[in-house]
C-alpha cells in the first residue's frame, strides 16, 4: 500500500473512531430517497457500522487531470452516509434498471423482486440493501458474497 493511501485510510479511522475491518469500492450508488452516484463510491466498516462516500469524478487520460474550460452546472457536494449494520433487514440482487425506477421515479422498493436467473445472465444486476426503517440503498460490487460476510 502506497504512502498517499495508508494516509488516506488513517484519516479515516480517526475522524470515525475505529479500525477499517472491510473496505471496497462500489462503482454504482443509488438510495431510495433519490440520492444517485454513477460513478460509485468508497465503503467501508468500522465497528458495526458501513460507511460510504463518493470523490469527485476528475477528468484525467492516463492519470494525468485535464483541464477543461466548460463550468459544471452543479456545484460537488461530497457524499457521507452510514448504515448500522444492525439496521439492515435485506439484501438481494436487482436488475440496475428496476433500481433506477425506485431512485428516479419514487417507485416503492419493497416492491422489488430478486433478479432471476435470466436476468442475471442478460442484464446489470445491483445489490439493494434495505432497512428498517424503509429506506434502500443500491450498490454495484463485484462480489455479493464477500459483501454479505462482511457486514
Amino acid at each position: 500500500m502506497d504512502e498517499e493511501t495508508k494516509e488516506f485510510l488513517d484519516n479515516l479511522e480517526n475522524t470515525y473512531g475505529g479500525k477499517i475491518t472491510w473496505k471496497t469500492f462500489a462503482t454504482w450508488y443509488g438510495c431510495s430517497d433519490a440520492t444517485f452516484r454513477e460513478y460509485g463510491v468508497f465503503v467501508f466498516k468500522i465497528n458495526d457500522t458501513l460507511y460510504f462516500e463518493d470523490f469527485e469524478k476528475k477528468h484525467a487520460i492516463f492519470g494525468m487531470e485535464l483541464k477543461t474550460k466548460k463550468k459544471s452546472k452543479e456545484k460537488y457536494v461530497q457524499l457521507k452516509r452510514e448504515i448500522d449494520v444492525k439496521e439492515i433487514e435485506t439484501i438481494f440482487k436487482v436488475t440496475q434498471s428496476n433500481a433506477l425506477d425506485v431512485i428516479k421515479n419514487n417507485k416503492d422498493p419493497k416492491a422489488l423482486k430478486e433478479i432471476n436467473l435470466l436476468g442475471k445472465i442478460f442484464k446489470k444486476s445491483v445489490i439493494a440493501v434495505g432497512l428498517k426503517n424503509g429506506t434502500y440503498h443500491f450498490f454495484e460490487f463485484l462480489n455479493l458474497d464477500d459483501f454479505k460476510k462482511n457486514i
